[in-house]
């Protein structure tokens, strides 16, 4: 059984509060950022920051074993973002692949089950790569059914819109399902332009793992944000950040790569650490519609990466006063 953490101060830590790292205490009571005179934990030597909200995190149904095994691989894909500070975190599972709908309904239904005893804030993204009339209808039916927020349609889907042809009725249909249901949606590792806008013609804003510069710059100029690997971000070492746009970094189930992203950037003298990670926790945040996490704030919620100064090492995550 998990248990709030009593009213309490973290200080002598450098906290990121307002856009920079101040030596600030920290307060938490009920599970929210308070200001009260508390019990004081000290923790010199230490970097409060606001807990990571990862956008694409393990993909529940891929590996032959995995469809047998949900429920530890989500147990396990849960502890492993823990373990590496984050907060907030979506598994995906993908609604058109060699098991079909039937295997991501069992898949959804073992989330749905073991949701309630994460310790993360564990959300579910389906991918929807296929498209036909019955597989379009099943998958806004588990959508609404399953309460599901961030879906991520293929790049095959792209490719049967031409320039100037009408969208398709099913993925219009599907389109207008997710904006009455407030869905996030976005595309998935486009690789030209055409790709980016035939999908933002549908209406998915999220351009997510673009394969080339091209779809990503298409996408910064309709003002729609773009989700880099983080593992990637920690490899590219060219100096090219600027030409290929990010807005926010998601661990595609590499989930320690999100801190090590954010200092790669930092120490490569890209950014400060403030905007390198915010790109793993205010971007997420607002992409997501979410105005209670994100920054430590007074009376926001209380999800906390705490890390090893020296180090950069996450030596522990709070979630809604939580010590997860």
């Amino acid at each position: 059984m998990r248990l709030q953490l009593p009213p309490l101060r973290l200080t002598g830590a450098r906290a990121l509060r307002r856009g920079r790292l101040q030596q600030r205490t920290v307060a938490i009571e009920n599970g929210r950022i308070a200001g009260g005179p508390f019990p004081a934990v000290e923790l010199d030597g230490y970097l409060i920051l606001p807990g990571i909200i990862d956008l694409h995190g393990t993909s529940l149904d891929r590996g032959p074993s995995r469809p047998l095994a949900s429920t530890s691989l989500l147990q396990r894909a849960d502890r492993m973002a823990a373990a590496s500070g984050v907060t907030t975190g979506w598994v995906s599972v993908g609604w058109c692949g060699a098991g079909g709908p039937d295997l991501a309904l069992r898949i959804l239904d073992c989330w749905a089950r073991y949701r309630s005893a994460a310790l993360t804030d564990l959300r579910m993204k389906v991918r929807y790569e296929m498209h036909s009339p019955t597989s379009a209808q099943s998958l806004a039916d588990a959508v609404h059914s399953y309460r599901i927020d961030q879906v991520a349609l293929g790049s095959r889907i792209a490719r049967s819109i031409a320039p100037d042809d009408m969208i398709p009725k099913d993925l219009a249909g599907l389109a207008e399902a997710f904006d009455a249901a407030g869905i996030c949606y976005g595309s998935l590792t486009e690789d030209d332009a055409a790709a980016r806008e035939a999908m933002s013609r549908l209406g998915a804003r999220l351009c997510e793992f673009p394969a080339q510069a091209e779809p990503a710059l298409v996408a910064r100029a309709s003002g729609h944000p773009v989700l880099r690997r983080a593992s990637e971000m920690v490899a590219r070492t060219d100096g090219a950040f600027e030409t290929f746009p990010c807005d926010a970094i998601a661990s595609e189930g590499n989930h320690p790569a999100l801190s090590h992203a954010a200092f790669s950037l930092v120490d490569r003298g890209m950014m400060s650490l403030s905007d390198a990670w915010s790109l793993i926790s205010e971007r997420p945040a607002e992409i997501m519609g979410f105005p209670d996490r994100g920054r430590i704030e007074q009376r926001m919620r209380a999800d906390l990466a705490i890390l090893c100064e020296r180090t950069g090492r996450v030596e522990a995550t709070i979630r809604g006063g939580v010590l997860i």
